[in-house]
């Protein structure tokens, strides 16, 4: 009898000894992984409006879509108070395509306070302006590892669609394009940054960790889209379904899809009249004349 208490007195304190160093002791955070210019935080993070940048180019080859297209962003952008960057790249050495990144690069150098920029193409449409990017698509408890993730982008059948992405303003992300922008001269044709891309998020698995893929009718749904998938639902993930957030008419190019166009630009819902009195300041819009 008097072993079996002993057994028990034994069991208690190993469980007490136990409990208090659960409670005691902190897991250790690997802080080696996380950005040196960039506190840890914990997996959810608020973003507001001011966390937020969209950004767009545009130069002669496409004359049909402005001022619209940029006017549709801007005053998206006015409506959410988010900043707003639109630049002409006529007078660029480099491809349009590659011209995206290296803008890109420069307005996150120049706002390091801004935490999120979007780029989206010329050729596309806000349909949905009331739909905030802050919920719809950076909202951190929709994003696994969201601490890890700098790069918000969808995949469609061609791969890593650059039509629309996300980064994150901080030293990785600069970093790596700092990287792509090494092999512009190598690829200079269409679709070039995209391939580049594409090719190193397959180099390295340490890059792929910072890659999140949003489904594609997130934030760029396609207009059309060439696709040899054999599964069934690439259209419904894929194609714009009425009620998505935005339009993109990519592969239609300059000349083609005018009609469709203006079919969805009548569609599209306008930003609330009463909601002029909550416009917010925005960043640094050109000054040149935005016009066809």
């Amino acid at each position: 009898m008097q072993k079996r208490y002993v057994g028990v007195i034994l069991t208690a304190i190993a469980c007490v000894i136990l409990y208090f160093t659960f409670i005691t002791i902190t897991p250790s955070v690997h802080l080696e992984n996380v950005p040196n210019n960039v506190p840890f935080r914990a997996s959810y993070e608020k973003i507001e409006p001011k966390d937020i940048a969209i950004v767009m180019a545009y130069d002669e080859n496409m004359p049909f879509y402005l001022p619209r297209s940029v006017e549709n962003k801007q005053e998206y952008a006015k409506y959410h108070g988010y900043s707003f960057f639109a630049h002409n790249i006529s007078k660029s050495e480099l491809h349009s395509s590659w011209s995206k990144i290296t803008y890109m690069k420069q307005v996150m150098e120049e706002n390091p306070r801004i935490s999120w920029f979007w780029w989206i193409d010329l050729d596309s449409i806000i349909m949905d302006p009331t739909i905030s990017l802050e919920k719809h698509v950076l909202d951190s408890e929709k994003i696994v590892n969201y601490n890890n993730k700098d790069i918000l982008i969808a995949w469609d059948c061609n791969g890593l669609n650059t039509g629309s992405f996300f980064l994150r303003n901080r030293r990785w992300t600069h970093d790596f394009l700092n990287t792509m922008i090494q092999y512009a001269q190598q690829d200079r044709g269409y679709y070039g940054e995209q391939r580049v891309m594409q090719r190193l998020y397959r180099k390295d698995q340490t890059i792929v960790d910072h890659f999140s893929f949003p489904l594609l009718r997130t934030f760029t749904a396609a207009y059309q889209h060439e696709c040899g998938l054999d599964r069934g639902d690439w259209q419904s993930l894929h194609l714009y379904h009425p009620g998505d957030f935005l339009i993109h008419f990519a592969n239609c190019g300059a000349d083609k899809c005018h009609d469709v166009f203006e079919k969805h630009w009548n569609e599209r819902k306008s930003v609330p009249v009463a909601s002029t009195s909550r416009l917010n300041p925005v960043g640094m819009v050109t000054n040149e004349t935005v016009s066809p």
